[in-house]
């Protein structure tokens, strides 16, 4: 039954490591809300919405600014059913699509889970991020807080960033060789 099988996830993730516990309850979270939605259409015309995930050793909160201090080079992109892709980008070349395409980054801001820990304590916030930029190996973004208790620091952050349909083009178009990711199971897309 899928519940058990979730019951049991859950029950595994508990035994890692603090910080991959937090992005595999993001991750199951995700999975249980969008497989109910794929299970009425396998329609490959649809076009590919893509999460991001993007990893920090830190994330400092002040004045509506998001600091990711020590963020990876590349973010984790990914597609749910139909579609089944995944692959990594340079932070730095979704940074440069945030305003382009017709529904950009820029003229429909995203919602984030922002998810880590504060003081031993598992946190979760919900925010909506705009104008990001990228210096010194730290991306910061301006926020509104949508849900949450704000804290001002989370250690092993994760920023997941929802629904992204035209942000990131051609990122797993194998035939125009883009250098922009990598296609980690290309027979499924």
């Amino acid at each position: 039954m899928r519940l058990n099988h979730v019951s049991d996830t859950l029950k595994q993730g508990l035994k890692m490591n603090r910080p991959f516990r937090y992005l595999a309850i993001v991750i199951t979270t995700f999975g249980l809300t969008t497989s109910v939605m794929a299970q009425t259409s396998e329609d490959k015309t649809a076009p590919e919405s893509f999460l991001i995930v993007q990893h920090s050793t830190s994330a400092a909160l002040s004045d509506g600014v998001l600091t990711l201090d020590g963020a990876d080079k590349h973010a984790i992109v990914f597609a749910d059913r139909p579609h089944r892709a995944a692959g990594a980008i340079p932070s730095a070349q979704l940074i440069q699509n945030w305003d382009e395409g017709a529904d950009s980054f820029a003229s429909d801001p995203p919602n984030a889970a922002l998810v880590g820990e504060h003081d031993g304590q598992p946190v979760s916030l919900i925010v909506e991020l705009t104008n990001p930029k990228l210096a010194e190996g730290n991306i910061k973004f301006e926020y509104k807080l949508i849900k949450g208790v704000e804290v001002p620091e989370i250690t092993q952050a994760y920023v997941v960033i929802d629904d992204c349909f035209s942000c990131l083009p051609d990122v797993f178009n194998l035939a125009t060789g883009n250098p922009m990711g990598f296609i980690i199971n290309p027979n499924d897309h």
